[in-house]
């Protein structure tokens, strides 16, 4: 799930217990979003789209943000506030012309390696839930035997197995 129109981060964290949720991270890279959620080819989308480090892996070709980034947030910003017609947040291409978008993009980053948008180090993917609390068994993955492949019943270093 991602709202590439929005002037913040598009991206939304998922809990356990609750329904999906804004994210509410401050926007750090800019890219194209392809949305592809419609199985008909014609209809697929390119936007121009912004998230914070932690959902920049959902933009193609993402980058840092620039001067003329935070003008298009100011903008969308502004059209939340004050709706006006003909003013809306419009997909770039819709589809051949944004799959060959997406083709364009996807060569200029890998020609640009250097200007393309790298998470920091020390990252993680969302959490489980949104305080940050992890799933509740996650706990048991620290426990003794998890790393090993040992599965429960077995302790002390015995083996279930009967001796041969």
């Amino acid at each position: 799930m991602f709202r590439p129109q929005d002037p913040s981060c598009g991206g939304y964290r998922h809990g356990v217990w609750t329904a999906p949720s804004p994210c509410p991270h401050p926007v750090g890279a800019a890219g194209l979003y392809f949305n592809r959620a419609d199985h008909r080819p014609y209809r697929w989308s390119v936007w121009w789209a912004f998230a914070c480090p932690e959902h920049a892996h959902e933009l193609i070709a993402a980058r840092p943000l620039l001067d003329r980034d935070r003008a298009e947030l100011a903008r969308r910003r502004d059209l939340r506030g004050h709706w006006t017609p003909g003013r809306d947040v419009e997909p770039l291409a819709i589809g051949r012309p944004a799959t060959e978008l997406v083709e364009r993009a996807q060569r200029w980053a890998t020609a640009h390696p250097e200007q393309t948008y790298t998470a920091p180090p020390g990252r993680r993917p969302d959490p489980a839930r949104p305080d940050s609390r992890g799933h509740p068994f996650d706990a048991y993955a620290s426990t003794p035997g998890a790393q090993s492949g040992n599965s429960g019943g077995a302790s002390g270093g015995s083996s279930p197995e009967p001796p041969a």
